[in-house]
């Protein structure tokens, strides 16, 4: 249901798309969040007391970056997680899997995606030691 969904939306938007507004959007968008990435990389200097030695084209472009890398993760995930069930299904035909096998790796599938979700959070809420000390005396 959800891929028949994507589908569906996919296709009235690149039929509708005149000129270059699906292009123009896209680029926008891009030029956007990737000034949200430069924000991010110098809070994260202020933070840490770090004081940026990279030039603003550099930083700028490592922002660009960041910016297309995680929006083609975000994109990968959505589609793996849109389309994987379709996928198990025509594989567990293909297969020969009976309905308690194919509900079973279903089930692995949302714990395994879980599983990684909480190691993520785990890692994330540990923060790096810096050797700069804050408050000026090291």
């Amino acid at each position: 249901m959800a891929f028949q969904l994507l589908v569906k939306t996919l296709t009235e938007v690149t039929q509708n798309a005149f000129g270059g507004k699906l292009t123009f959007g896209l680029l926008f968008a891009l030029l956007i969040a990737s000034g949200g990435m430069t924000q991010l990389i110098s809070t994260l200097n202020a933070a840490y007391g770090v004081r940026e030695t990279r030039s603003w084209l550099r930083v700028h472009l490592t922002s660009l970056g960041l910016t297309v890398a995680m929006s083609l993760l975000i994109v990968a995930a959505l589609l793996l997680v849109l389309t994987s069930g379709q996928l198990l299904e025509s594989l567990g035909q293909a297969v020969g899997l009976t309905t308690v096998t194919f509900v079973t790796v279903k089930i692995l599938r949302w714990a395994l995606a879980l599983g990684f979700v909480v190691l993520h959070l785990q890692r994330s809420t540990t923060l790096p030691q810096t050797s700069k000390s804050n408050t000026g005396t090291g």
